[in-house]
C-alpha cells in the first residue's frame, strides 16, 4: 500500500512542479534575471527527477517511506508556494523608480585597473607577503598538499582575517568589480592585454577558496556579461549568439569542474563524471530526504533556534541543522549537508515552514527580476544585477537566512538601492 501511496504522491509532486513551470514561463521578463536563474538552480536540484529514488542516491538506506512520503509532500507544497509567490510578486513594478537611470556607468579601462589594484590591497595585507593561503590553494587544486582537503577547507584558515574578508565580498564586491571588468573588455576588446590579467588576479587573490563553487561562479559572471551585452545590442543574430553562449558556457563549466576533480583527488574519468553529476543534479535533494528522518524524530522543529540572530535574542541555544543532520549518520565527520530554504523551512517549522521558506525565497527572485526588468537599458546597472541573477543559486543551496547575508542577494540589492537613491541624477528626459 505505501508503494502505491507514494507513486501516488510523486505523481502529485510531477503536476505541482508543472505548475510552477507554467508560472515562471508565463511572467519572466525578457532577457537574463535573477528569477531565470533561481529557477534553473532549482529545477537543477530539486527537479522532477529528484522525485524518485535512484542509484544515483547515496542516503537511501537512512531513510524510511514514511520520510520519503513527507519529502514528497514537502517537495509539492514547495513548488506551489513558488508558483504562487511568482504570480503575485510579478505584478509589482519598478519602472518608476528607473525615471533616473542608473548613477554608475562602465569606467573606463584605466579607472578599473586602478581601482582594481587599490581593491586587491587588503587581501594581500591580510594574507601577509608570502601568501600563505593562496599559495595552499594553489597547491591543493594541483594535488600538490600536504593536507586533506577538508583541513584546507574548514580548519586550516577557520576564522583567519583574509578567510572573513573573502567569504563577506567573494559574491558581493568582488563579483560586481569582476563584472564591471569583463562588461568593459567585451564592449572594448582592444582593452583585453590590461584587464584579463587584472581580472584573474582579482579572482587569484580575492575570490578563490577551497573549494570548485566559485571557477564555476565566476566563469558564469563573464558569460552574463556576454548575454546582457548580446540583449543590449537587440539585433536578430543576438538570440542565436546568446543561445550559443549558454551551450559553451555549460560545457566549460562541466569541463572545468572535471579538471578540478582530476587535479585534486587524481581519480578516474568516469569516476569524476558520476561524482560532478551526483553534484549537481541529486546532491542537495538527497541530503534534503535527511532533514525528514531527523525533525521532528531526533530533534524537535528547530524555530527561533534555528538562525543565530533569533537564537540570541530569545536565549535559545542555536542549533546548525546543516552540521547536525551529518553528525547524526557519522559522528565527528567535519561536514555539512546544505539544502536551500527547503531544509531550512522544514527544519524550523515543519510543512508550514516549507510552504513559508519557499514563497519568500520565490518572492525574492521575482523581485529582483523586476528591477533587472526596469534598468535593463542601463549598463552600470546590469553589472550589478547580473550578480543578483547568480546569487540566486544561494536561495536554493544554504538556509535562507544566510543566503540572503552573506550569499549577497539582499546586501547587493540594497546596495544597488542606496547607490540610486543618494546619489544625483537627472532622469532620463533630462539626459
Amino acid at each position: 500500500m505505501m508503494t502505491e501511496q507514494l507513486l501516488l504522491l510523486q505523481l502529485i509532486a510531477v503536476a505541482a512542479c508543472l505548475v510552477m513551470g507554467g508560472c515562471y514561463l508565463f511572467v519572466r521578463p525578457t532577457g537574463e534575471s535573477a528569477i531565470d536563474g533561481f529557477a534553473i538552480f532549482f529545477l537543477i536540484q530539486y527537479g522532477p527527477h529528484t522525485l524518485w529514488t535512484s542509484s544515483f542516491h547515496r542516503l537511501n538506506d537512512y531513510v524510511s517511506e514514511q520520510d520519503t512520503a513527507q519529502f514528497l509532500i514537502g517537495m509539492s507544497i514547495a513548488y506551489m508556494s513558488i508558483a504562487v509567490a511568482i504570480l503575485v510578486t510579478s505584478r509589482f513594478r519598478f519602472d518608476a523608480l528607473a525615471e533616473r537611470s542608473f548613477p554608475i556607468q562602465t569606467p573606463s579601462t584605466w579607472i578599473l585597473l586602478a581601482v582594481s589594484l587599490v581593491y586587491i590591497v587588503p587581501f594581500l595585507a591580510t594574507q601577509g607577503p608570502t601568501l600563505p593561503v593562496t599559495g595552499e590553494y594553489v597547491r591543493s587544486f594541483l594535488g600538490q598538499s600536504s593536507f586533506e582537503y577538508s583541513e584546507v577547507r574548514r580548519e586550516l584558515f577557520a576564522g583567519s582575517l583574509y578567510e572573513k574578508l573573502g567569504s563577506l565580498t567573494r559574491q558581493t564586491s568582488t563579483a560586481i568589480l569582476f563584472s564591471f571588468i569583463f562588461s568593459r573588455i567585451i564592449a572594448r576588446p582592444s582593452s583585453r592585454w590590461t584587464l584579463i590579467p587584472c581580472a584573474c588576479a582579482l579572482f587569484v587573490l580575492c575570490a578563490m577558496q577551497m573549494n570548485k563553487f566559485p571557477f564555476v561562479y565566476y566563469f558564469g559572471l563573464v558569460v552574463l556579461a556576454y548575454l546582457t551585452y548580446q540583449s543590449q545590442r537587440g539585433n536578430s543574430t543576438a538570440t542565436t549568439k546568446k543561445i550559443l553562449a549558454l551551450g559553451v558556457g555549460g560545457i566549460i563549466s562541466v569541463i572545468i569542474l572535471m579538471a578540478l576533480y582530476q587535479f585534486q583527488y587524481d581519480r578516474s574519468a568516469s569516476d569524476v563524471q558520476n561524482v560532478i553529476a551526483y553534484r549537481l543534479f541529486y546532491c542537495t535533494s538527497d541530503a534534503l530526504r535527511m532533514w525528514y528522518d531527523y525533525f521532528p524524530h531526533r530533534q524537535d522543529f528547530l524555530g527561533f533556534a534555528g538562525i543565530p540572530i533569533t537564537a540570541k535574542i530569545f536565549g535559545l541555544p542555536y542549533v546548525n541543522p546543516t552540521v547536525a543532520v551529518p553528525e547524526s549518520l557519522a559522528t565527528g565527520v567535519l561536514t555539512s549537508y546544505q539544502c536551500g530554504f527547503i531544509g531550512s523551512g522544514y527544519a524550523g517549522y515543519g510543512l508550514f515552514g516549507v510552504a513559508i521558506y519557499s514563497y519568500i525565497a520565490a518572492t525574492i527572485a521575482m523581485l529582483m527580476a523586476n528591477f533587472q526588468r526596469a534598468f535593463r537599458h542601463d549598463a552600470g546597472a546590469t553589472c550589478f544585477l547580473s550578480v543578483l541573477t547568480l546569487n540566486s543559486f544561494f536561495l536554493t543551496t544554504r538556509e535562507l537566512h544566510t543566503a540572503m547575508l552573506s550569499g549577497g542577494t539582499i546586501s547587493v540589492l540594497l546596495l544597488f538601492i542606496a547607490i540610486h537613491v543618494f546619489y544625483p541624477r537627472k532622469s532620463r528626459t533630462d539626459e
